[in-house]
């Protein structure tokens, strides 16, 4: 009899899946939650507007997707200590922040040059926010090298093109940088089963991957600091794949390369926000993981970039 309870368990575990081991429910007790006003916006040398999304926190109980505007809030943006302007609100929808309203600052006459930018909003309900962040200098690149075939990708593990960049780091100082390669290109697909043939348009996305130490790779997007070439000439090699597992010869004039010379909060935030999205996949084993933040008086994100959109020869 006890054998064939034993059985009878052993053959229970084996048909119940480890989700089913592994997850239980569990009522969240009542607990303390501050409303907080919510930040998120990046000012970019290059760009047309300074856009900053303003909104009430999201308690770990609220509806994904649930956040609040505060239409209602003074947003103002100073440079080295002085008011360069006011932001307005606006009703509409923008694909960066992913948002459906923003408080939107023109920067056509204002003098978005290297600095210390930073952000105060004020609004009845919550304490006054703030945050800071240093616009860099520019660091241009002095080369651009397209190599076709150049090797085989070490996450992809397939022969593809590269590309090689050059700069000079300057000496003494913390640097940070950005780089993604952009296309508008729209190429056509041909899928054929049995007497069907149909041919579709896809965007071109890429994908990037390197050999280099100590970087931070997001799809077409790489991250890294001057920490092993602080002061020096240095170039960067990194494979190129679009998402067919093809090189990107025949695509090459349509390219380009966005360089970013980046303040230390947008390089943390980033960092952080997708060390804290691929932590989530492991369920019970994830390491808790913060999210930068450097808004006082709330929480959110006030970075800036400094940023030179280049071909590729």
């Amino acid at each position: 009899m006890k054998k064939i309870i034993l059985y009878s368990i052993a053959i229970s575990f084996f048909f119940c899946s480890c989700e089913d081991i592994l997850t239980k429910t569990l009522e969240l007790e009542d607990f303390d939650f501050e409303k907080q006003m919510a930040l998120s916006g990046t000012l970019i040398s290059s760009a047309d507007q300074f856009r900053l999304l303003v909104s009430e926190n999201q308690a770990i109980t609220s509806p994904r997707g649930d956040w609040q505007p505060l239409d209602d809030a003074m947003v103002s943006l100073y440079k080295d200590g002085s008011l360069v302007g006011e932001l307005a609100f606006k009703a509409e929808a923008d694909s960066v922040l992913e948002v459906d309203s923003v408080f939107v600052l023109d920067l056509e006459n204002i003098d978005v040059t290297p600095g210390v930018f930073s952000i105060e909003v004020s609004h009845p309900d919550f304490p006054t926010a703030s945050a800071a962040s240093v616009l860099p200098s520019e660091i241009p690149l002095t080369e651009i090298v397209f190599e076709e075939d150049f090797g085989i990708a070490p996450n992809f593990l397939e022969r593809t093109d590269a590309i090689h960049i050059t700069f000079s780091d300057p000496p003494d100082e913390e640097n940070y940088y950005s780089f993604t390669i952009d296309s508008d290109t729209i190429t056509m697909d041909t899928f054929i089963w049995q007497n069907d043939t149909t041919i579709f348009e896809r965007e071109l996305y890429l994908s990037l991957d390197t050999n280099e130490p100590n970087v931070h790779l997001n799809g077409n997007t790489i991250l890294f600091k001057d920490d092993f070439f602080n002061g020096q000439e240095h170039t960067i090699s990194f494979y190129v794949l679009d998402s067919s597992g093809d090189g990107i010869s025949e695509f090459i004039d349509d390219l380009e390369i966005s360089w970013e010379v980046t303040s230390i909060e947008h390089f943390e935030f980033t960092q952080s926000l997708d060390l804290y999205y691929d932590a989530q996949g492991f369920g019970p084993f994830s390491e808790a993981v913060t999210v930068f933040n450097n808004v006082e008086g709330g929480v959110g994100i006030f970075s800036a970039i400094n940023r030179a959109i280049y071909k590729i020869p």
